[in-house]
């Protein structure tokens, strides 16, 4: 018999996420929230409040950040540290 494959805690929060979304019982704007958590908790900026609120230029943020994370085309700088 095998031994069935445990999944990680994010892999499950997720697939719980999309079942309730799919079964209605999250709306939309739960999904927002959610988002908005997630943004507040890892203080996403897009590149260029990042430089604003350094004094850095945007191309230097770019270049040089190694806290970016592309979400649909879009990069943003990680801050949670």
């Amino acid at each position: 018999m095998e031994k069935p494959i445990e999944l990680s805690l994010c892999e499950r929060f997720k697939k719980g996420m999309f079942k309730k979304y799919q079964s209605k019982d999250l709306s939309d704007e739960d999904i927002v929230s959610i988002l908005i958590l997630g943004f507040d908790l890892l203080s996403l900026q897009s590149i260029s409040e990042n430089a604003k609120s350094l004094g850095k230029t945007t191309k230097g943020i770019r270049d040089f950040s190694k806290n970016k994370v592309e979400i649909n085309q879009f990069t943003f700088v990680k801050n949670n540290e």
